[in-house]
């Protein structure tokens, strides 16, 4: 069958509440300034299919070939590649860089997920609940075109999704991107219960004759399920010693940035989705989420402690959730190591 070939026109309304609320919401983060889509130029507007494949083939699983089994060298930011993982087939970004737009990504709304000199890839995303939408817009850099493109994303227990095109239409076996065009993906995903690592997602286009294979993630960690639940410093202190799931602190390195409390705050409230719990001092911040999993919800209490002198943030986090307490931790632990 032919692949559907991608040409721009205007996004059309869709049916969900969710997603409509997505072109309603803020489209930044007081968080950090991560938000341009491009390092270089905006990609142009979302693009909708003009060639419809047969209807048995739209039906089919979209099936990028499978992730590289290697191993590929240990980058320098190590702390964010053993948190959030990074790709073993990275096309022109370094696995470096796409750690850290991952990392990025997991306390921020939209950015950029992925991008070098061929194809970028920015993201924006809504959650509800234990339902979210994930919009990629796939953007050709290049004067070729990229045929052959596919997308798969591997679910792994407690998180579960569906990929469409920008109108909601099934996804073709098969794209192409015109040069300078983009095209639109939507992701919707549901929580299950808490989950530990991102969705892997495998992308594969062919440009100027040249097969490109792209092992990256979906920027959907179980953060993005917790809403704020806000209790009173003695209530917090009372929760705190009753969560089963707990440890010994990570003492992490960290930046000017992080030794700012208001920046500190920013990142669990608009980052984690915390409740703020008033603190001792400039030097402690604490929050109190609940995540929202359809067939599970968990508990979770946050501890950040700064050490300015030493320029140092102890991280510590307790859950009923095992899983959750391991999410949680990873993530805080790979923002305040980041060194931009």
């Amino acid at each position: 069958a032919p692949a559907a070939s991608l040409s721009t026109s205007p996004p059309q309304p869709a049916a969900q509440a969710l997603r409509s609320a997505m072109d309603a919401a803020p489209t930044a983060d007081p968080l950090d300034p991560f938000l341009a889509l491009s390092s270089s130029t905006q990609p142009p507007p979302p693009t909708s299919p003009t060639a419809p494949a047969r209807k048995k083939e739209m039906q089919s699983a979209v099936a990028a070939p499978p992730r590289a089994s290697q191993s590929p060298p240990a980058p320098a930011s190590a702390t964010a590649a053993a948190a959030l993982g990074h790709a073993t087939r990275t096309g022109g970004a370094t696995p470096d860089q796409v750690a850290l737009w991952l990392s990025r990504l997991s306390a921020n709304r939209e950015g950029v997920l992925f991008e070098d000199q061929t194809v970028q890839i920015g993201v924006k995303t809504q959650y509800k609940g234990p339902k979210g939408v994930v919009q990629l817009y796939v953007g050709n850099k290049s004067s070729c075109q990229l045929t052959d493109c596919c997308f798969s994303v591997e679910w792994l227990a407690g998180v579960n999704g569906s990929l469409t095109m920008g109108k909601g239409s099934p996804l073709p076996p098969k794209c192409v991107v015109e040069p300078r065009q983009q095209m639109q993906i939507n992701c919707e995903v549901y929580s299950l219960k808490p989950f530990v690592s991102p969705p892997p997602l495998s992308v594969s286009f062919v440009c100027d004759n040249k097969p490109c294979y792209l092992d990256i993630h979906l920027p959907v960690v179980a953060s993005k399920f917790v809403e704020a639940s806000p209790l009173t410093r003695p209530e917090f202190d009372a929760q705190w010693g009753k969560l089963l799931f707990s440890g010994d602190p990570a003492v992490v390195p960290s930046i000017d940035k992080w030794m700012n409390h208001a920046t500190l705050k920013a990142l669990l409230s608009n980052g984690i989705h915390l409740g703020l719990v008033e603190g001792e001092g400039d030097s402690e911040c604490l929050g109190r989420g609940t995540f929202k999993g359809s067939e599970q919800e968990k508990t979770v209490l946050v501890l950040m402690v700064v050490n300015a002198e030493e320029k140092t943030v102890s991280v510590d986090v307790r859950s009923d959730s095992g899983e959750l307490r391991t999410a949680l931790l990873d993530q805080l632990k790979t923002l305040v190591a980041a060194k931009k």
